[in-house]
């Protein structure tokens, strides 16, 4: 980005296009175009992921620093 500035100042770049996507952000954004059960599940799943479950699940990957650090990590966090 430096090098551009530079080099627009200095008048090295005659011409410059900009290109505008035809895909607007709404379309992009998932949850737009996903199926309403699909995201439902997705939000179950990210809940699930990030509430107290992570902290009793030995699947979870974080599982092993909950116990390594149990003496410090709440029983009963706050929800």
């Amino acid at each position: 980005m430096k090098d551009f500035l530079v080099e627009l100042k200095a008048g090295k770049i005659g011409e410059m296009v900009l290109l505008k996507p035809e895909t607007s952000p709404e379309d992009l954004n998932s949850s737009s175009v996903m199926d309403e059960d699909v995201l439902e599940g997705f939000t179950k799943q990210r809940a699930t992921r990030l509430g107290s479950e992570i902290l009793k699940n030995p699947e979870d990957p974080v599982y092993p620093l909950v116990k390594e650090y149990s003496d410090v990590v709440s029983k009963h966090p706050p929800s």
